[in-house]
């Protein structure tokens, strides 16, 4: 659950960073510029699901790759306790 939430919340934070321009540099965008901005920030918020679906998708793998990996070790050790 920690690792869902942490995921939201750096998805949100890059989202910022990436589709949010300071200010000033709104100001000496051209209005063509502004409207291409406002267009893509449409976009973005009208597909939601697709953040959605890929955090689920990240944490499915997280979950399948620890499972992986565990199954690993315990063969490694398995193996390791046989060569004594």
């Amino acid at each position: 659950m920690l690792a869902v939430a942490g995921l939201a919340a750096i998805t949100a934070t890059t989202r910022l960073l990436l589709y949010s321009p300071a200010p000033e540099d709104l100001e000496a965008l051209s209005r063509s510029q502004q409207s291409n901005h406002a267009t893509l920030e449409a976009l973005i918020g009208i597909q939601p699901w697709m953040n959605a679906g890929a955090m689920v998708l990240v944490v499915v793998l997280m979950f399948r790759v620890g499972r992986w990996l565990r199954g690993l070790v315990r063969r490694l050790l398995a193996a390791a306790e046989e060569l004594r």
